[in-house]
């Protein structure tokens, strides 16, 4: 008998349990399902990579001189998680659309020198200084073609002349003419004193105005992969930082190559004083493509003879797909040194190697 009723219980149990479990499945039980979280980039009307500013990232600061430098490889393990430059840099300046239009102005009246068309100014950091005085890093374009045919006598001269005659010839001896929409590119820097008294924020004091073209530079920017003002070279002044991809569209008989695009990415480094000058410049990968360049790092920076000022290791591009299809991983392409020279002010080649074991030694190439 007491056994019987034992199991009489046993059953119960398991009868209630299951049926807490059937409504707890029930679908008018059920949480609600969260809504997916929208990003920035996903929103309509994001920013695009020309005009948006460097991206957010964790920013451990800039380790130098009082640590020993990093090996290479721990800094190329990085490169497919965080952005290795931007993170040196936390308290960099970054493109902004703050500047006032008359500011604008006043700098674009300025440069009527670099060039007889309309100058246009793009990405432009304008960085506040305590005293008042405000300094401005930006980009500046004009339209090639129209400077060409203001070399003429007549526009219609001028439009047979630089439409039809060669603007270069390339590496074999092939013409490439100038495209109408093909731009010419430069870096401007201004620095406006504060604003006397009576007179208005947004026009700001007395002006000064220094520019310089960007070098090898093709038609059209594809995209900016960085731009932005700090103390790149850790010598107490701001310096430009610029690592973008410019592309020429190719004329047709020029097209069967691979692609209607002929682009070069270039670093370049500019210093500002009383005008800019260019302390680096390097030809990152040129390449014909019909797409946006592959946008992988190809710059790392170290201090490698451990004196306080930040080296730079350019890292080969990779060509796999375009004319090899042979891989080429981070680890093993050719990497060239530039250490930084304090009196010339100016990051000095020391040499390449290709090397699957890089080491983060003064005098060695990573």
């Amino acid at each position: 008998m007491v056994a019987i009723r034992g199991s009489w219980v046993v059953n119960v149990v398991v009868l209630l349990a299951l049926s807490c479990e059937s409504r707890d499945q029930s679908p008018s039980k059920a949480a609600p399902a969260s809504p997916a979280k929208v990003t920035a980039a996903d929103r309509p009307g994001a920013p695009n990579a020309r005009s948006a500013g460097p991206a957010a990232v964790a920013a451990p600061g800039r380790a130098i001189a009082a640590k020993p430098a990093p090996k290479v490889e721990a800094q190329v393990a990085r490169t497919d998680k965080a952005d290795p430059i931007e993170s040196l840099f936390p308290k960099r300046h970054a493109v902004s659309d703050t500047l006032s239009d008359k500011m604008r102005r006043r700098i674009r009246f300025r440069l009527n020198d670099v060039a007889k068309v309309p100058i246009a100014l793009h990405d432009i950091i304008p960085i506040p200084n305590p005293d008042g005085s405000l300094e401005v890093f930006a980009l500046y374009e004009y339209s090639a073609y129209e400077q060409c045919v203001l070399g003429y006598a007549t526009r219609t001269e001028g439009r047979e002349h630089c439409l039809d005659a060669p603007a270069y010839y390339n590496d074999e001896g092939k013409p490439v003419r100038l495209n109408r929409d093909c731009k010419v590119f430069g870096a401007v820097y201004a620095r406006f004193a504060a604003p006397n008294e009576g007179t208005a924020p947004e026009t700001g004091g007395e002006l000064t105005v220094s520019s310089i073209p960007l070098p090898k530079s093709e038609c059209e920017i594809l995209k900016i992969h960085h731009m932005f003002v700090d103390d790149v070279d850790g010598d107490g002044k701001q310096e430009l930082y610029l690592d973008l991809a410019t592309a020429r569209e190719l004329p047709p008989e020029f097209r069967g190559s691979g692609g209607p695009l002929h682009s070069k990415r270039y670093l370049y480094v500019l210093s500002a004083e009383s005008a800019l000058e260019i302390q680096l410049s390097l030809l990152l990968s040129e390449i014909i493509t019909k797409n946006e360049p592959n946008p992988e790092p190809l710059i790392l920076l170290f201090d490698l003879d451990h004196d306080g000022h930040l080296d730079v290791v350019q890292i080969a591009a990779c060509w796999e797909g375009v004319y090899s299809r042979e891989p080429c991983p981070m680890d093993v392409r050719t990497r060239t040194q530039y250490l930084y020279d304090q009196k010339l002010d100016q990051w000095i080649p020391q040499g390449s190697a290709a090397s699957p074991e890089p080491k983060a030694e003064a005098g060695d190439v990573p």
